[in-house]
């Protein structure tokens, strides 16, 4: 979700204090991200309790965490606004590509991954027909903004918030062609539990987490790496995270529709949020 363009949308159907937030925010909008709720309603007029509903408006499981959250990436989006690929390029191209336009807290993690992994990731993700996404507490943005982009492909995901109710489903379902994301900052014991279940029963499984961590080899898994600092527990370091995981998310985002497109014989050309392709005469 770009909350951005989201708020223009529906500046109509705001009422007359959401109306004052919702320009505030589109106007001053490095600033609101920066901002306290405090902050937020000194600067905007409007009272606490406006800019929590206003929050809770656009994420109805969340709250104002959240929205900063997705105000950032926005911010990002909109700095990052289209992606140059030609007809000769291959998938090295474009993880080149994509990395030359990364904030830094993304190109830190860039070492950690070999362009291998992100090709198993993609070959995994390729073929299947459904993908279920873990991601818990403040990794669920990224996990909604994954399971976007997924969608957008054509496939069906499926978003948990823990591993119980993933747990549930795997329960009742078939395993074959089916794919498990895990969203994560460190790995905990549920996490791993299910790891080794999706080991066991032969499951793909991607998992986008901490340079810190370590995970237990299996077949079938793809770790994609992002940097941080595990004795860093601030919030705006956690937004920074978050940002670090939807580089990630964008890289296999883009890597699978190249994918695609080279079936197709398509070519793009300025591949902006629309996704507008066009077809090779």
């Amino acid at each position: 979700m770009n909350i951005l363009l989201t708020i223009k949308q529906e500046m109509g159907s705001f009422t007359s204090k959401e109306l004052v937030l919702g320009n505030y925010i589109l106007n001053q909008a490095n600033t609101a991200v920066r901002q306290t709720i405090e902050q937020m309603s000194q600067e905007s007029g409007v009272s606490n309790s406006t800019i929590v509903r206003f929050a809770k408006r656009f994420f109805p499981e969340g709250g104002f965490k959240e929205f900063k959250i997705a105000l950032m990436l926005s911010l990002k989006d909109n700095d990052n606004n289209h992606l140059d690929l030609e007809k000769s390029d291959n998938l090295d191209d474009v993880v080149s590509k994509i990395n030359a336009r990364m904030v830094n807290s993304f190109q830190r993690s860039d070492g950690l991954n070999a362009i291998e992994s992100f090709k198993e990731a993609i070959a995994y993700l390729e073929p299947t027909d459904e993908v279920l996404i873990l991601g818990e507490d403040i990794n669920y943005s990224s996990a909604v903004n994954l399971s976007q982009k997924i969608n957008a492909m054509g496939k069906s995901s499926s978003l948990f918030q823990n591993v119980d109710t993933i747990g549930q489903e795997l329960l009742h379902r078939s395993y074959e062609n089916l794919v498990i994301i895990i969203i994560t900052h460190n790995l905990d014991d549920k996490q791993r539990k299910l790891l080794r279940y999706a080991k066991e029963n032969s499951i793909s499984t991607i998992v986008i987490c901490r340079n810190t961590i370590k995970v237990e080899y299996q077949p079938k898994l793809a770790v994609l790496k992002y940097a941080g600092d595990p004795n860093e527990r601030t919030f705006d370091y956690s937004i920074t995270e978050i940002v670090s995981q939807n580089y990630i998310i964008e890289l296999l985002y883009y890597g699978l529709l190249f994918q695609n497109i080279k079936k197709s014989k398509l070519v793009v050309t300025k591949l902006r949020h629309e996704e507008k392709l066009f077809w090779r005469d």
